[in-house]
């Protein structure tokens, strides 16, 4: 379903807080449990479940590029929940990306 991204449990994520909101649903900050010790940083996004299949397939595609792409400058994508619903992407978690999108946010008043 989502090209070679590997699916990551969700029972293997916890939520910590909300980061913004869009046209496809969400995107959180969390921690994500690898296989390693410890939790790892991340970012996930989050379809809405009400979105249409048009919606779901621009997710998709969307995801599929992202993955595509390699450069030390871009956020990876770790994996994807896609076995139940909202489907979810998860992404390595950058804290100065957000402390930049959160300050175009309140001066936006979002």
């Amino acid at each position: 379903m989502f090209l070679d991204v590997p699916n990551f449990p969700r029972e293997r994520l916890k939520y910590l807080r909300e980061l913004g909101k869009g046209w496809f649903g969400k995107v959180v900050e969390g921690e994500g449990f690898m296989d390693g010790p410890g939790a790892t940083p991340v970012v996930v996004k989050i379809l809405r479940e009400d979105a249409p299949e048009e919606d779901r397939c621009l997710f998709m595609r969307e995801v599929g590029a992202l993955r595509a792409l390699s450069h030390p400058n871009l956020l990876k994508v770790l994996g994807c929940s896609y076995d139940n619903e909202p489907l979810l992407v998860i992404m390595e978690f950058c804290p100065m990306v957000f402390i930049v999108f959160s300050a175009i946010c309140e001066q936006d008043g979002m």
